[in-house]
């Protein structure tokens, strides 16, 4: 908690972690206060980061990149499962996924939060583009917005917006 607290991890192999997905109460990134930010950013492998923004975070951002477009787009991650939760005001989440099955959740709550997810890449000569993505974004509040792009196949996305002047 406090103001400007700042949360960096970068990780690089295989089945990297930042909390877990299968418990989640070890959250990889937990924060509280103002202006904080969280950047997560896994390549390789199996990546799994989880950000949980609490409800005294007042203008927090996160984000999250995962997978790489390799060498010459061959060899981008795969697996990857990227979740933040925020609770607060004027809150932000950008997650960025490459490789193959992909999977992000957003729940962001309160007043003017954004999001944006990004899933699959168009790699040297098409490699890699995406396979398998799923994106879920719930939002509750005011003016939140809210932008999904996907490439590959097997792509999903649902975004459920709740109060006025939502996009």
């Amino acid at each position: 908690s406090g103001t400007d607290n700042t949360s960096f991890v970068s990780q690089s192999g295989l089945a990297n972690q930042a909390g877990s997905f299968v418990d989640e109460t070890d959250v990889g990134v937990r924060q509280a206060g103002t202006n904080g930010r969280s950047d997560i950013v896994q390549t390789g492998g199996f990546q799994s980061a989880f950000v949980d923004q609490l409800s005294t975070a007042v203008n927090a951002r996160s984000n999250i990149n995962q997978g790489t477009n390799g060498f010459f787009g061959i060899g981008a991650g795969l697996q990857q499962v990227a979740e933040v939760t925020q609770d607060g005001l004027s809150n932000g989440s950008d997650i960025t996924q490459r490789g193959v099955a992909q999977t992000a959740r957003v729940t962001q709550s309160g007043s003017g939060n954004e999001s944006a997810v990004s899933q699959g890449s168009t790699g040297f000569g098409g490699v890699n583009i995406g396979s398998g993505n799923l994106a879920t974004v719930t939002q509750s509040g005011d003016d939140g917005e809210s932008s999904v792009i996907q490439r590959g196949t097997d792509s999903v996305a649902t975004v459920t917006q709740d109060g006025a002047d939502n996009d």
